[in-house]
């Protein structure tokens, strides 16, 4: 199982997709609203993923992502955003996947096998 950490100020639609019947064999062990929140989350957990969002309180998810390689390196990222315009900087930042919203199984599925 992928240990997996949601954050965003609106996660339902991830974890309704991630806890579906076979799960992509992802584990959700925890949640966080804003940067802040998830950042001591992540340190804690050591996950092996989180799925940030571009927008949220706090920092950005780009910023997010920046202090999760130095608190947590071996932790991978999904960004789930609506934002389209951020893929590029994501990806510098070594995001493993970048999926604009709204969520597709299909595309979520094929994000959960880059990780894998």
């Amino acid at each position: 199982m992928i240990r997996t950490i949601l954050v965003d100020e609106a996660v339902d639609e991830r974890k309704c997709l991630l806890t579906q019947e076979d799960a992509h064999g992802i584990e959700v062990i925890g949640m966080a609203d804003t940067a802040q929140e998830a950042l001591s989350l992540i340190t804690k957990e050591q996950p092996d993923l989180v799925f940030l969002d571009i927008q949220m309180r706090g920092f950005t998810g780009l910023e997010l992502a920046d202090m999760i390689h130095n608190t947590s390196p071996k932790t991978q990222i999904i960004f789930a955003t609506a934002y389209d315009e951020y893929a590029l900087k994501a990806f510098e930042l070594e995001a493993t996947d970048y999926i604009v919203k709204p969520i597709e199984d299909d595309r979520l599925a094929l994000a959960i096998k880059h990780v894998k």
